[in-house]
């Protein structure tokens, strides 16, 4: 188990007991929607007569999502004679928030002119289309439409762009209902605000990208590693370590003990299908040769078969196999084979962008004009006399619940996402509809500030979840914006879970909060723009633990 010897950096922001301040954080569900950085870790369980196989590190992040990835990248970037530690309870980096969203690239337009969270989204928009960049990961800058179709939503959209122009989000402009169609052909409304830099990317690919350039710094990522408790020395034994310099201890225990009794050491978790890999690729190197999809019919020594002009001396044995979909053998094709054409597909768009070609993720083709049907956009229309349109595109939000209200948000794989709607989640990590934890449920409605939000916006809450429950109601809402749109051209979508801090008034917390106590610095509330600023949030986060660690 890791122990730390400076500053301790918690992201895992849902949990705040251990400060021993009352958590006041609730999880909304969302209509959002995520493989893997594998590393073994050794589980070691607290007991009573001390634990083994403890490793020692100077920094610790608990929590391997976008946030806690991008502030352990920054942070060996910065310190890297420091040894440095990512504590992941799940099997794979980014399994909630960071890789069950909706894969947005904010432009910085709904957020309080001077807060972090304008800052920093604006700064982490540029930041993360240059990191991408840098890496390779694929995006698509599809701009977005945030339409109004009356003049009550044309107000609120005049005050967004007064937001969005103090924030400074590049590029905006206002624009009217016949522009809108130019854009979006599909779409109608008075006016709308155009943000041609807003993208989309998988932000599950974005923070494994940061995990790996973290390992090959030097990081170590503890996968399946649940923190069970966090020691200071004088709570817990030394374990033989010199407590001056590792004076905090993080424990963690097997999921699957559910007790702590019993105690074993030398328990591990490990991804066997990449040591299975692993000895497959060592094999094939040493000249050894794997057929994959052969499916073993029949056994055949020499006396029971034909040797199929083989030296049966040599080779006494025959192994038959035959295409699983044949069914029989009695009509024999040789050539017939098997092979994984989703590789040979991505081995031909290797080859094509190698030559210069460039792949457009997640573009959904909206519309195809030529020079006649639509502007020229200031380009040569005899040398580009056709354009291929499309956008994302969302209604004037609500200033209250900027995240509510109708988004058609295209995906890297070509969907498009309607919604989201927002629920009170049952359960912290429940992404289906029936998921339910008692205990947690009743820490959520126990809490005086959700009561308070209820009572204040009963009409908004059920109206929420008679739109979760009845579908008319969400295509009602898509329909002002996309008439064509009907309820046979949607099924249900996938789901997140949206961490969202509330006061004990009932008020959501509208920016990024920070907050320490001695050697422990928590991120305590990252919303959405989280992912689109996490490289600019860990910057900040890592400019307090080296202003710490220079006080120590």
């Amino acid at each position: 188990m890791p122990y730390i010897s400076k500053v301790f950096l918690q992201t895992s922001f849902i949990y705040s007991s251990r400060t021993r301040m009352k958590p006041h954080f609730r999880t909304i569900r969302a209509s959002t929607g995520s493989d893997s950085s594998i590393h073994l870790k050794l589980m070691s369980t607290a007991t009573s007569s001390g634990v083994r196989n403890e490793e020692c590190f100077d920094l610790t992040i608990i929590g391997g999502g976008i946030v806690g990835m991008a502030t352990a990248r920054e942070l060996k970037t910065r310190l890297p004679t420091l040894s440095i530690a990512v504590l992941e309870k799940e099997q794979q980096l980014a399994s909630h928030q960071s890789g069950r969203n909706s894969g947005v690239i904010h432009g910085g337009i709904y957020y309080k002119p001077g807060s972090l969270r304008a800052k920093l989204c604006v700064e982490g928009l540029k930041l993360m289309y240059d990191y991408c960049d840098k890496h390779n990961i694929p995006y698509k800058k599809v701009g977005k439409l945030i339409v109004a179709t009356n003049e009550v939503e044309v107000e609120r959209l005049e005050e967004l762009m007064k937001r969005g122009l103090a924030n400074g989000v590049p590029d905006l402009k206002m624009i009217d209902g016949s522009q809108i169609k130019e854009i979006e052909p599909h779409c109608k409304g008075l006016k709308a605000v155009h943000s041609p830099h807003t993208g989309i990317v998988d932000y599950g690919l974005v923070t494994r990208t940061y995990g790996s350039e973290f390992t090959k710094m030097g990081g170590k990522i503890f996968l399946g590693f649940n923190v069970s408790q966090i020691l200071t020395a004088s709570e817990g034994t030394s374990s033989n370590r010199d407590i001056t310099k590792f004076p905090i201890r993080v424990l963690g225990s097997d999921r699957n003990q559910g007790l702590k009794a019993v105690h074993s050491p030398h328990t591990g978790i490990v991804d066997y299908g990449l040591v299975t890999r692993t000895y497959g690729s060592e094999f094939t190197e040493m000249g050894g040769k794997i057929f994959l999809g052969f499916n073993v019919s029949q056994i055949v020594t020499a006396s029971e078969g034909t040797s199929s002009n083989r030296d049966i001396t040599k080779f006494p044995i025959r192994v038959l196999g035959s295409d699983r979909n044949q069914g029989l053998k009695a009509v024999h094709s040789p050539h017939t084979g098997i092979v994984d054409y989703g590789l040979v597909t991505r081995t031909y768009g290797l080859e094509f962008t190698k030559m210069g070609g460039k792949i457009f993720l997640g573009f959904n083709v909206s519309q195809i004009l030529t020079a006649s049907e639509g502007t020229s956009s200031n380009r040569d229309i005899t040398k580009f006399p056709i354009r291929v349109l499309g956008s994302d595109r969302n209604q004037v939000p609500d200033p209250r619940f900027p995240f509510l209200g109708v988004h058609f948000t295209p995906r890297m794989n070509g969907e498009i996402w309607l919604g989201p709607n927002a629920l009170l989640a049952f359960k912290r990590e429940g992404y289906r509809k029936l998921d339910i934890n008692l205990k947690e449920l009743y820490e959520s409605l126990s809490h005086k500030g959700l009561q308070k939000f209820f009572y204040k916006y009963f009409s908004l809450s059920l109206n929420e979840l008679w739109k979760s429950v009845v579908t008319s109601g969400q295509i009602k809402d898509l329909q002002k914006f996309v008439p064509d749109i009907k309820a046979n051209d949607v099924i249900s979508g996938p789901s997140g879970i949206r961490a969202q801090a509330m006061d004990v008034d009932g008020n959501l917390i509208e920016d990024f909060v920070f907050s320490g106590r001695g050697r422990i610095l928590h991120c305590r509330n990252a919303p959405s723009p989280g992912a689109t600023s996490s490289l600019a949030i860990a910057k900040i986060l890592a400019d307090k633990v080296v202003h710490n660690l220079r006080s120590l």
